[in-house]
């Protein structure tokens, strides 16, 4: 099937749905990915996920809604504007995901792993710590 990349929010006033166009560096296309909402900073987070290569994903990336931008967290440290310490989750999709607004960590369990299978490991990205 077909793959996005695009975003959108639902206006609750207009009772419609609207489509946003961000600067910044986009997700690629995919689909099974975890995401969550951080409302202190405004950010929408996104990690993982099957894209349209038929390839699982362990990249991080939040939407800032108040710059209306994309911004890559490379977990390889290259190719993104921010490169946070640690270890990164392997390669997922079909995984659970959760932004923790008191500790301020974007925790991502379980799922569908390059190369091993259903797994139930937890991982968080903290970011205070700036790491896995």
């Amino acid at each position: 099937g077909t793959k996005y990349d695009d975003l959108h929010y639902y206006d609750v006033v207009g009772n419609a749905w609207v489509a946003v166009s961000p600067g910044g560096t986009a997700p690629v296309a995919r689909y099974y990915h975890a995401a969550g909402f951080d409302s202190t900073n405004s950010r929408f987070w996104v990690f993982g996920g099957h894209d349209s290569t038929g390839s699982n994903r362990n990249d991080l990336h939040y939407y800032d809604v108040q710059a209306n931008e994309w911004v890559e967290v490379s977990p390889g440290g290259t190719g993104g504007t921010v490169s946070p310490g640690g270890t990164a989750p392997g390669a997922r999709n079909e995984h659970s995901g959760a932004w923790d607004s008191t500790n301020k960590r974007f925790w991502v369990f379980g799922g569908s792993v390059s190369g091993t299978g259903r797994s139930n490991d937890l991982h968080y990205y903290d970011l205070q710590a700036h790491t896995w």
